[in-house]
């Protein structure tokens, strides 16, 4: 190297001789200009380069620069041709070793002929341990990227078509993994025997374009298994210690068109051996059931496509998949913060990818990168279902997620739900029938909802976009049937409801019109029915001049969107007298529901009773029940209740009268305290809480003593 001075009397015998090879110059003879001229040319040009030979060297560094270099027995320190030395070899094996390190010396494997770089850049195509356009390549040691292409290696070294200077330049890799790598590919070997591994040669399971299982075994019952393709695997240091990281590929739907995807999932370090399918990620031909597991990703695709196609963007609503779910439930935030499991959620899903790209957009990408997209689907545009795309092939099927985004609508928030726990809705079409209303408000009710659903655009305010939404006011007393309507009223008409309480949006004007601006926004693409509960905060009118006076109000929000908005909304409140006058003229339909009577309660009772618990009631046990002046809600209280008592005793016989009346007093007394309190508040005494303490005493006794 320049800079460094040689002392001639420690050169070893034969040094210039030595020299002269590395330095295309003759031995003894002095080096012309023009000679030096034609060392500035560019490698390709010249004509002897690279010998076809192979050669192990050791180099010995101080802080990091080359101090010796050794070949064989020989040992030559560096001179100002240092970095060329060896450059005419095709093949080099570099073993260096720093003064200040005791460690061993690490291995480098040197791919430095153009013709050998060209054929193992070529048969390692998309390989992203290793930099393909370096030169010359190197591969550290254990050699794993030789390892995981060595066949590909040898069957060119030994293809007759190929021209005698790639044979022979690819014979060099197939003499060095026989001796320099023999040992490590027995071990890999006798490790693939056993089913076992360990940390050390874990990553000889993960060769890029292998076909790998990822299988999560604590979010469900059963082990979420996943079918992917390595893209590459890498081991990192961290705080706590080293991990593992694949890069897998997969089939993505970024709510307009289907693509490969790109992610990373990182694993802890292991100490020991252990079985490889117990890792949470091997390759698929360990797999003891690869061809059930085949067939049933294959399926499980099928409905991952179906459901990403249902929530492209279409022209016209509904977007998304209404199905039934009960499984794990993971919530998003967004990119960097990934809530952890939030149980099993059972209940009422929408799968809607677009959707939840749409208001998570961070995600977009993650789903499928845009460049990748353009094998299905026009570019750019809106996605629609019966525009010529061609379906999956099942080959990408194979690698659909086992996830897919969804909203749960009894959560109110997104999240990602399994694709083989969702289900069919089964719509309960004879609920509406069975609600406590008069038969002529029920029959109108329904027909106007109906008739709003099937011609939305037929009437419209004198100014565009206003006066197409249709409003339903519900007040009375709870638990008298008004949160029951909205319900039924949209399971008759098989359109998802998307219930939310008013103190959930907030008390401030900007949160209030974020809430309102997102649900009225899902409940148009979904084409669902909203329901506001207990909207008493913004239907009651201004109190006070300094309310009078403010900027603006969540009640002014609410009034301003809810004009605008489209779809088909239910209000309930208690308080009907104190609703400000702004909100009759945008309330289409008010509904007034009394407290339960007895013959309504009673038909509650017994409908309940039989179709969520099994259970027969009497005419004289329905009856009995009926008599006590209690609410819808506390019904509900009471059986369910009742049916969890019935689990404690001994036989497995259904819940019965008997559980009812055990856990009736303490039920009642919990409800006659709510009613108490609420009886202070509407100006009303402890009489009511008497009469229905004093009922419950008599239905119990009396109960008791027919037993008798």
């Amino acid at each position: 190297m320049a800079g460094v001075s040689v002392d001639e009397t420690a050169q070893p015998a034969g040094l210039a001789a030595y020299q002269a090879v590395f330095s295309n110059n003759k031995p003894g003879k002095p080096k012309k200009p023009e000679d030096a001229a034609k060392d500035n040319t560019k490698v390709e040009d010249k004509a002897l380069l690279f010998n076809s030979k192979f050669e192990d060297i050791k180099e010995i560094r101080r802080d990091g620069e080359v101090v010796t270099v050794t070949r064989s027995q020989n040992q030559y320190k560096r001179s100002q041709q240092s970095k060329k030395r060896f450059g005419e070899y095709s093949l080099l094996l570099r073993r260096v070793q720093d003064l200040n390190d005791r460690q061993k010396p690490t291995l480098r494997l040197e791919l430095q002929s153009d013709t050998l770089r060209h054929e193992f850049r070529r048969l390692a195509q998309g390989l992203t341990s290793i930099r393909l356009n370096q030169n010359p390549i190197v591969i550290r040691e254990p050699f794993r990227e030789l390892y995981y292409y060595r066949e590909q290696v040898r069957r060119t070294a030994y293809d007759k078509t190929a021209t005698e200077e790639v044979r022979r330049e690819m014979q060099l890799l197939v003499d060095f993994e026989a001796q320099y790598m023999s040992q490590t590919i027995a071990t890999v070997a006798a490790f693939s025997d056993s089913g076992s591994i360990d940390f050390d040669f874990l990553w000889s399971l993960f060769a890029p374009g292998r076909q790998i299982v990822l299988q999560n075994t604590s979010a469900a019952a059963a082990a979420i298994e996943w079918l992917t393709v390595i893209k590459s695997y890498e081991v990192q240091d961290t705080a706590n210690g080293p991990v593992w990281v694949l890069t897998v590929t997969h089939t993505g739907f970024n709510g307009h068109k289907f693509g490969t995807v790109q992610t990373r999932f990182t694993f802890p370090s292991f100490s020991g051996t252990i079985e490889i399918t117990q890792l949470p990620a091997y390759p698929l031909e360990y797999c003891p059931h690869r061809a059930q597991l085949a067939n049933a990703v294959t399926g499980r695709g099928q409905k991952y496509e179906k459901y990403c196609l249902g929530s492209s963007n279409m022209s016209k609503p509904p977007a998304g998949t209404i199905m039934m779910y009960e499984g794990p439930f993971w919530t998003m935030r967004d990119e960097e913060d990934k809530d952890s499991r939030k149980g099993c959620r059972l209940g009422r899903v929408v799968v809607d990818v677009e959707g939840f790209l749409s208001e998570y957009p961070v995600f977009r990408d993650k789903f499928i990168p845009a460049a990748s997209a353009a094998a299905h689907g026009a570019d750019g545009g809106p996605f629609h279902p019966h525009s010529g795309r061609k379906p999956l092939s099942d080959d990408e099927r194979l690698t659909c997620p086992p996830f897919v985004p969804a909203f749960s609508f009894s959560a109110r928030r997104w999240g990602l739900v399994l694709v083989e726990k969702l289900e069919d809705v089964e719509w309960n079409e004879g609920v509406y029938d069975k609600l406590k209303m008069k038969g002529n408000i029920k029959a109108t009710l329904r027909g106007i909802v109906r008739g709003h659903s099937t011609h939305l655009t037929d009437f419209d305010d004198f100014i565009q976009g206003k006066g197409r939404g249709l409003v339903c006011l519900l007040h009375g007393p709870p638990g008298c049937g008004k949160t029951m309507t909205a319900e039924s009223i949209a399971e008759s008409l098989q359109k998802p409801l998307y219930s939310v309480n008013a103190g959930e949006l907030g008390t401030s004007p900007n949160s209030i019109q974020g809430g309102l601006e997102r649900a009225f926004g899902l409940v148009s693409r979904w084409d669902a029915i909203f329901l506001l509960d207990e909207a008493d905060t913004f239907l009651a009118r201004r109190s006070n001049s300094v309310e009078k006076n403010a900027p603006i109000s969540g009640r002014e929000v609410f009034l301003r969107l809810l004009e605008y908005q489209a779809g088909i909304i239910f209000l309930t409140t208690n308080r009907v007298l104190d609703i400000d006058d702004a909100f009759h003229s945008r309330i289409h339909i008010t509904i007034p529901y009394d407290e339960l009577d007895d013959a309504q309660r009673t038909s509650i009772w017994r409908d309940l009773a039989h179709e969520k618990c099994a259970c027969t009631l009497t005419d004289v046990e329905a009856s009995g029940l009926g008599a006590l002046p209690v609410d819808g809600r506390t019904i509900k209280k009471v059986l369910r209740l009742a049916t969890l008592f019935a689990k404690t005793r001994d036989d497995e016989a259904d819940m019965c009268i008997n559980d009812i009346v055990e856990v009736l007093p303490l039920a009642i007394r919990d409800s006659s305290t709510e009613k108490s309190l609420r009886g202070h508040a509407q100006g009303k005494g402890e009489l009511e809480n008497q009469e229905l303490l004093a009922a419950v005493k008599q239905f119990v006794a009396r109960f008791q003593m027919a037993k008798q």
